[in-house]
């Protein structure tokens, strides 16, 4: 189950980080500077902040603050899109717990 907003809020992103794929968006766009309109039109379509906006199932949401690929302002940012029921959910300091909670999470926020 995903539940890390990926290749969202792109302006945003590239701003923050230079991980890839946002760094690669930033280096087009220094070799290609007159496309870069066109560049951030065509990648809303695939915007995940754009498709959050539709959502009506609970969505469970994970942020990491040190995360360099999904930045978590843009993780939060994507979050608010979603009118549907959402909860922060506090996982455990190490990954493998996180894994396998994320299933129980949902199942129980969205039996309610």
């Amino acid at each position: 189950m995903p539940n890390v907003p990926f290749l969202a809020h792109f302006r945003r992103a590239i701003q923050i980080t230079a991980s890839h794929p946002y760094g690669e968006i930033r280096e087009y766009g220094g070799v290609h500077s007159d496309r870069i309109e066109q560049v951030f039109r065509t990648l809303s379509y695939l915007d995940v902040v754009n498709h959050a906006k539709r959502c009506q199932a609970a969505a469970l949401f994970s942020v990491a603050l040190a995360d360099d690929i999904a930045p978590a302002s843009v993780a939060l940012l994507t979050s608010r899109q979603v009118a549907a029921l959402k909860r922060p959910v506090h996982w455990p300091a190490y990954f493998s717990a996180r894994k396998n909670r994320s299933l129980l999470v949902l199942e129980e926020h969205t039996a309610r």
